[in-house]
């Protein structure tokens, strides 16, 4: 096995595991369904929850908490409360809000107002012209 070359250790395991998979695919597949008989959904869904704060906000659950507490557990711009917050049917927990480029976190905000930005591409100058559009047909 190749160990120095990261390059080449990376393409070996890959191809060791895909073999791997390919000659133990029931026995895996066995597993993995075994496991989620076990495993209550929201068990699974808030681990999930917990990985993903961590990994792309470097947010612990308590520090989400205090967050939303502290915004009243309303929208930061909207001002929708937090279990108004309904997508595909279901409530779901406010949007963590930061700067694409400074990795900044900003305020939690709900699924509308947080893809409201993300379209305008955080860029204010198209905000305050969509605002003064919807001004100037509020008028006519």
């Amino acid at each position: 096995m190749p160990l120095k070359d990261k390059a080449a250790r990376k393409t070996y395991h890959k191809k060791y595991h895909a073999k791997w998979y390919e000659e133990n695919k029931e026995k895996r597949l066995k597993q993995i369904s075994d496991y989620d008989k076990t495993q209550p959904k929201e068990w699974r869904k808030a681990i999930s929850r917990k990985c993903n704060l961590k990994l792309r906000y470097n947010l612990t659950p308590q520090e989400y908490e205090t967050k939303l507490a502290s915004q009243d557990y309303k929208c930061a711009l909207c001002g929708k409360d937090a279990n108004d917050n309904i997508r595909r049917g279901k409530v779901e927990p406010l949007c963590v809000d930061h700067c694409h480029t400074t990795k900044k976190l900003r305020d939690l905000l709900c699924f509308h107002c947080n893809s409201f930005l993300g379209h305008a591409k955080d860029n204010p100058k198209v905000l305050s012209k969509a605002a003064q559009y919807l001004i100037d047909y509020q008028q006519k």
